[in-house]
């Protein structure tokens, strides 16, 4: 299996609830994700596992862009800090990978707050 990195980003809003502090006030990010998958190596004759314009979509489509991470993430009720976040796009970006991709496996994503905070999650 070879690994492959997509890089997006995408803003959306939040608030901390249960933050004491400013965080707990609206306020917005440009997040950046790195997004690592494996997949089988050379499904066609040309050697490309597969099509970067058929990945990327597919991780677009999990990115809550241009929203209220309050009202959008799937952990309702916890405060969507980077990590609940994080633990939210892996279980919506693997979804839509395992449907749209055979032998296609999310193993590792990165999300970034800011160009100094970020917060790593890894699979299998």
């Amino acid at each position: 299996m070879k690994m492959y990195k997509v890089i997006r980003k995408f803003d959306a809003a939040h608030h901390l609830q249960y933050y004491d502090g400013m965080c707990a006030r609206l306020h917005g990010h440009t997040w950046k994700i790195e997004v690592y998958v494996s997949m089988p190596p050379d499904r066609d004759r040309d050697g490309i596992a597969i099509d970067f314009k058929e990945l990327k979509p597919a991780i677009d489509a999990a990115l809550p862009d241009h929203l209220l991470l309050n009202d959008t993430m799937l952990t309702r009720g916890d405060s969507p800090s980077a990590e609940n976040l994080i633990e939210d796009l892996w279980v919506k970006i693997e979804k839509r990978l395992t449907v749209q991709f055979t032998n296609t496996h999310l193993m590792k994503l990165v999300l970034w707050e800011s160009d100094e905070a970020a917060v790593v999650k890894e699979g299998p």
